[in-house]
Order: C-alpha cells, then sequence, then structure tokens
C-alpha cells in the first residue's frame, strides 16, 4: 500500500513540481480553500523570518559547473532562503535548469484534460466505505466541488487535496524555490531549461494503476491531520540542510510504496543523471535546481550521478 508516500513527495518537493499548480491553476481558484478557519498551530520559529541555509551540491570540470539544488515547491515568504553559497550559484550561471518551466495556465489546463476519468466511475466509490465521508468533508472544509472531484482520477484528487490545505497555512507556490528561480531567471535574461514537459510529468502520474492510485488517495485522506506537522518539519530541515532528516523521512515511504517510487523518482533521477553527464560536455555554469526528495535517501540524484562516473560534492555553508 503506498501510505504516506504520496503526501511526503509533494511536500518536500520530492515529486511532481506541477502538484503546485493546484493551488493557483484557474479552475481550482475558483473554488478557493478555506481561510475563515483560525490556522493549524505552529512552532514558534515561524512567527519569524527564517534564515535558511538548504544544502547544495557542485559537479565540476575544467571547463563545466553544475550546482545541484533541491527545492520545496511551496514556502512560506518569510524564509529567506536566497542568499549565501545559493546565491553566489545563481548569480555565477548562465543557466537555470528547473523540473519544468511551461507555462502554468497550459500545464494546468493539461493536467486537468488528463485527469478526467472517461469511465464515468466516481471516485468516491472506489474508496473503502469507512473513509468515503471523510473525503467528503474534505472537499467542503477546502471548498472544493465534491461533484467535480468525483469525475476525476483517483491520483489528481489525491494531489488536490494534498496541496490545497497549505495555503491557508501561509504556503504559496508563487513563494515556491522552483517558482522564484524562474521568474528571478527571466527576469535577469538567463538561459531557462526544464528537464521535463509538463505533459511528461502529468503522465508519470496519470501511468499508476488504478489500485496505486486509490492507495494514494487513501493515504492523502489518512495522513492529512498530520499535513501541517509533517511539512513544517520537513521545511525546516531543508532550511538547515539537514538531508539526512529528510533522507530518513524519504526512505521509510520508499520501502513502503516501491512502485510509486520507480516512477515519481528512481528512474526520473536516472534520465537526469545521464543529462547531466551530456551537459558536462559543454562549457557554462548551471545551476539545477529539483525536487529536493531527489537529492536525499538511496538512489538519490548524487546515487545515479556516481553511477555514471560523475561525483557530486556538497559545499560548506555559508
Amino acid at each position: 500500500m503506498i501510505r504516506t508516500v504520496t503526501a511526503r513527495f509533494f511536500r518536500t518537493g520530492g515529486a511532481i513540481s506541477l502538484a503546485a499548480l493546484l493551488l493557483a491553476s484557474p479552475p481550482l481558484a475558483a473554488q478557493p480553500a478555506r481561510v475563515d478557519n483560525a490556522p493549524s498551530p505552529e512552532p514558534a520559529a515561524w512567527t519569524k523570518s527564517i534564515r535558511a541555509r538548504p544544502a547544495l551540491w557542485i559537479v565540476k570540470d575544467k571547463d563545466t559547473t553544475i550546482y545541484l539544488l533541491g527545492t520545496i515547491h511551496l514556502m512560506k515568504p518569510q524564509v529567506a532562503w536566497f542568499e549565501g553559497r545559493l546565491r553566489e550559484a545563481y548569480e555565477q550561471a548562465d543557466e537555470v535548469t528547473l523540473e519544468v518551466v511551461d507555462d502554468m495556465d497550459v500545464s494546468a489546463g493539461t493536467m486537468l484534460r488528463k485527469a478526467a476519468n472517461p469511465s464515468g466511475q466516481l471516485t468516491s466509490l472506489l474508496l473503502p466505505e469507512a473513509i468515503r465521508p471523510r473525503l467528503t468533508a474534505m472537499a467542503q472544509e477546502q471548498r472544493l466541488p465534491m461533484n467535480f472531484l468525483d469525475r476525476m482520477k483517483p491520483w489528481f484528487v489525491a494531489v488536490t487535496l494534498s496541496m490545497a490545505p497549505y495555503q491557508r497555512l501561509g504556503y504559496d507556490p508563487k513563494q515556491g524555490v522552483d517558482a522564484v528561480l524562474k521568474a528571478r531567471a527571466n527576469a535577469d535574461g538567463k538561459t531557462l531549461v526544464g528537464l521535463e514537459t509538463a505533459e511528461e510529468q502529468i503522465g508519470f502520474l496519470d501511468s499508476l494503476d488504478q489500485q496505486d492510485q486509490i492507495d494514494m488517495l487513501v493515504s492523502t485522506i489518512e495522513e492529512s491531520d498530520k499535513a501541517a506537522e509533517t511539512l513544517n518539519a520537513m521545511v525546516s530541515a531543508w532550511s538547515k540542510g539537514e538531508t539526512e532528516k529528510l533522507a530518513e523521512e524519504m526512505n521509510k515511504s520508499l520501502d513502503e510504496s516501491p512502485r510509486i517510487a520507480k516512477t515519481l523518482l528512481f528512474d526520473r533521477n536516472a534520465r537526469w543523471a545521464e543529462w547531466i553527464k551530456t551537459r558536462m560536455e559543454r562549457p557554462g555554469v548551471v545551476l539545477l535546481a529539483v525536487g529536493a526528495g531527489h537529492l536525499a535517501g538511496r538512489e538519490s540524484l548524487q546515487d545515479k550521478l556516481a553511477a555514471v562516473g560523475l561525483k557530486a560534492r556538497r559545499l560548506s555553508d555559508r
């Protein structure tokens, strides 16, 4: 069963960066998450600005340098992360490479078309009977139309329910590390490169078999009460560069869900390692930023790089 893996992947930015679009895409923006409830209690650290120092790695030869950064796809504005080594790496780079750089509106539209369930079978009826009322309650709480969700594939409902609550907790996709880097690169005239297209990313989710999708949705519902606590802890670990803590969380999930781990992490890490190997043949400086989950745990991007003869060295904090 896919228990906590999906929620952890999306919270840490370990899986599909398009998940953040569900907080900003026009079809769901018309049904905003509730904001009149009192926000969940948060650690005192979140009440003031946090000076983040996320981990950064470097792959280098005589004329090519590639910096590797793990990102969080949702962020709070009070987290000051564009500083130190990371800012230096960005300023040196003539190219910024992200998971995907497609236009947001186009990507969201593609996702919705792909996620529609052509069979007409209601998603809620695929779930265990005891879980169905909780799905309805979550949709009502987040002001998401149940008749809409019921006609979408389970993976889409799982991603939607995983992401929507964070808006009221202060997390914003526009403040996500990927989004900020893309905006800065555009403004500064740097070359922007996407490792994948929006359609490819959506396809990874859509390729999961139905039972995996159902398990994904069940786990999302069951884990919803811990969402704030889990995400705050993971962002805190990311901010401190504590990759071991992220790896520990990721490895628990990977052992419980080998199929989704292979599709969303391992296979993609292997392809990206080959991309980096090819890119090293051309001179230049690249800042490559992908979800933090890809740079933590077993079969990480660093592991895949070692398999193709490249060494990623972690830089000291500054």
